[in-house]
């Protein structure tokens, strides 16, 4: 009965920390106009911009992404939008406003939340080492929390942790009726992970795989879990298909089918005849079809280079050293005979080795394109295992407190437990003060002047929306690179009132035209303070930079100009406002 009531306490204290967590957001979000671009925010322009299409045009597209118009149709067919699909769903039930459509990713996310307590408490076994471990994914915010009002990416984490949760369930001795409710689990975790795109799926569907497996089960259970798995990822991949071969047509659906097979999948282009990607992009183009921008990549060398170029340009500056260490200690336990009877090393073979084994195996399937969208964009997914292994040694350290009666270790031990903390503490405000990340605090100076005309020299509308902060008033798009010849014409200019200029241009170097190598680790900012500078050379790759290279011109180099300045915020990527009257 004491468990029981236990368990109970837990269980309503990790809701309350959900529910504490999801208001904070949500208040958070308020201010921000319901559009928060913190680490991304694309996806959720393409949602609003479905919402557009969808009261446009009702379903003539089969609810498929349409990023063109109703003549010349540009139709997304390569990923599943849980994030349109949600925001068109409530469209179609009358809702309408931001406040409603956001409330879905944030509860998407908050469910994510507890299924991540759920795992870290079956794993662990300890309720302690699960709250510990809640505690830290709710509290941290680039990289993780800062997805959670993303109408696509706030789904990454009920997928992982759904599939983990049922995968862990379904690698033990069941009954029937636990059976089925755990593969009922484990459809739902596949069907929202294929919602995030394919590569996705594929990382979660590798991910249940080897979670699933022992090495002491029997050919029965085996062929059992096989079957479990293989049913449970295939019906969201069989209802896509159909649904895109019932809108665009079979011969459509077997050609696509076949080079997104050869382009995506390295290696599979030497089986598959590719005819060169400029025909490759014209079919598309011919069928009314945007294709996203990838490459075959038959180059193991080639994976790796840019795999090493992310950790080391982006995932080490994020994350800091003090993270990767804790992955890799935990890894470690694994195989050190000495921590065989810890729950260190019990968690690591459990959890962190065949869940880390099984998505390395994801995501070299749709590599190098999901290096870039896990790593380079860091969407989460190595966010979770860092945030776990923090959470698991976090926990580790403080409940051998009760176990260690010498003054000299508790103190040692407490001195561990803080350093983790404070290293968590650091990295956030660090990023804060130095990381990439989208600022649109000029939309409220749009806001405030209703009746002028602005020009915007921000990101690109043309693959996603108008901001939605700035419906409804004059503001016109224009691209960052243009500005230095628009300056010099000021019949350009004319009908303008301000000129908001915004120099995104990346949000990692190396796809800057001179990256500038100024972002680290809040622990090496602290010995190495001199920036590195290019002299001629990519501070990245080496390579000697092209003659007419040129960065994107400053916020000082637009002060510098002839107009006055009116506002100026450089937190993140910053911007100025320029007056052109």
């Amino acid at each position: 009965m004491g468990a029981y009531k236990s368990s109970k306490f837990w269980s309503l204290a990790a809701f309350l920390i959900v529910a504490v967590t999801t208001v904070i957001t949500w208040n958070y979000a308020k201010t921000h106009d319901f559009i928060v671009c913190d680490m991304e925010c694309g996806e959720t322009l393409l949602s609003i911009k479905a919402i557009d299409q969808f009261v446009q045009f009702g379903p003539r597209f089969g609810l498929l992404e349409v990023l063109g118009t109703e003549e010349q149709p540009l139709i997304y067919t390569h990923s599943v939008n849980i994030g349109s699909l949600s925001f068109v769903g409530l469209r179609a039930m009358g809702l309408e406003g931001m406040e409603y459509y956001i409330f879905l990713p944030l509860i998407a996310y908050a469910i994510g939340l507890y299924f991540a307590y759920l795992t870290a408490l079956k794993v662990t076994d300890s309720h302690l080492s699960g709250f510990i471990t809640l505690i830290l994914f709710c509290t941290t915010y680039w990289g993780l929390g800062a997805f959670s009002m993303n109408a696509l990416r706030a789904w990454h984490l009920p997928a992982f942790f759904i599939v983990a949760y049922f995968s862990l369930n379904l690698s033990g001795e069941l009954n029937q009726r636990r059976f089925s409710a755990n593969v009922l689990g484990l459809v739902l975790g596949a069907l929202i992970a294929f919602g995030c795109g394919y590569d996705f799926w594929v990382i979660c569907g590798f991910l249940s795989a080897s979670l699933i497996f022992k090495l002491t089960m029997n050919a029965r259970e085996v062929v059992t879990r096989i079957l479990v798995v293989a049913v449970a990822f295939s019906i969201p991949f069989l209802l896509r298909q159909l649904h895109v071969a019932s809108v665009l047509g079979l011969d459509f659906w077997v050609q696509d089918f076949l080079y997104s097979l050869a382009i995506k999948i390295p290696y599979a282009s030497t089986i598959i005849d590719l005819p060169p990607l400029s025909e490759v992009d014209q079919w598309y183009l011919d069928q009314g079809v945007l294709r996203a921008p990838a490459s075959a990549t038959n180059s193991l060398s080639q994976i790796l280079y840019t795999f090493s170029h992310m950790l080391t340009e982006v995932t080490i500056p994020r994350w800091g050293w003090v993270s990767i260490m804790l992955v890799m200690s935990v890894l470690v336990c694994a195989v050190i005979p000495k921590f065989n009877q810890t729950r260190m090393s019990h968690v690591a073979k459990l959890f962190f080795v065949p869940g880390i084994v099984g998505v390395s195996i994801g995501v070299f399937v749709f590599s190098p394109f999901s290096l870039h969208v896990y790593f380079k964009h860091e969407f989460p997914l190595f966010a979770f295992f860092v945030v776990f292994a923090k959470g698991l040694i976090l926990s580790e350290l403080l409940i051998s407190l009760k176990k260690i009666s010498s003054a000299r270790w508790r103190a040692g031990i407490l001195a561990g437990a803080s350093f983790i903390l404070l290293d968590s503490v650091m990295n956030h405000l660090h990023t804060t003060a130095n990381g990439q990340y989208n600022n649109f605090g000029w939309t409220n100076f749009v806001q405030q002047h209703p009746s002028e005309r602005f020009l915007a020299a921000s990101y690109n509308v043309t693959i996603s929306r108008e901001l939605p902060m700035t419906d409804g008033f004059s503001v016109d798009y224009i691209n960052p690179d243009s500005v230095s010849n628009i300056l010099s014409d000021p019949e350009q200019l004319k009908g303008y009132d301000f000129l908001i200029y915004q120099p995104i241009e990346r949000l990692v170097d190396f796809d800057a035209r001179v990256p500038r190598c100024t972002w680290r680790d809040w622990m090496t900012s602290q010995f190495v303070t001199v920036d590195v500078t290019p002299s001629g050379n990519s501070c990245i790759y080496g390579f000697p930079l092209p003659s007419e290279a040129a960065p994107q011109l400053s916020l000082t180099d637009i002060e510098r100009s002839s107009y006055p300045t009116v506002e100026r915020d450089d937190v993140g990527i910053g911007y100025v406002i320029v007056d052109l009257r």
